[in-house]
């Protein structure tokens, strides 16, 4: 990867309700201390999918594999929440979440399960944590977005009640934007 090198982060300790519950997935908050590690989770996550698409920092530095710890503290000041997924006591994911202006449309971005994790029904079980969390602060639909050419990644979404809205382009992303949404249950 040309520019920065991108070094292991060692995982933090994590919080004592990670620990006493051995084969849960346990999610916990992440604040500003949690950004280094979020940021390395997100782009070893998604490294698979950078390379899929011919991306690097360089020609597509706003592609969610290239996001820094800067970017994490970011959002997180900006009112986003951020969750880190503890699995035996070891951080396995990450995901990010937040309600639009309208205070009932609630987005989940940045989900990643680390790729040795994958396979699990993990991924799942962190959307599912993230629209409990987006209906308690009163979303009423959950909106989230994929590249439009990852038809797996649709489908998994597909299986969890999620529909296909729109698509878009924007400049600085060669690819197309594919939303997705779901009306939440009360």
């Amino acid at each position: 990867m040309a520019g920065k090198k991108r070094i292991a982060v060692p995982a933090l300790p994590p919080p004592a309700a990670a620990l006493r519950r051995s084969g849960a997935l346990c999610p916990v908050r992440a604040d500003e201390s949690c950004a280094e590690q979020i940021a390395w989770m997100i782009g070893v996550s998604f490294a698979a999918q950078a390379k899929e698409l011919g991306l690097d920092r360089q020609s597509c530095p706003d592609y969610v594999a290239f996001e820094t710890a800067a970017d994490v503290r970011r959002d997180l000041a900006g009112g986003t929440r951020a969750y880190l997924f503890y699995l035996d006591g070891v951080p396995v994911a990450t995901v990010r979440l937040h309600i639009g202006p309208d205070g009932r449309t609630g987005s989940i971005d940045r989900l990643a399960v680390l790729p040795q994790y994958r396979g699990r029904d993990l991924g799942a079980r962190c959307v599912y944590f993230a629209e409990g969390a987006l209906r308690a602060l009163g979303a009423k639909k959950v909106r989230l977005s994929i590249v439009a050419s990852f038809a797996k990644l649709e489908s998994f979404y597909h299986r969890l009640g999620y529909a296909t809205k729109e698509d878009k382009t924007y400049p600085g992303l060669p690819f197309t934007v594919r939303y997705l949404q779901k009306k939440l249950p009360r």
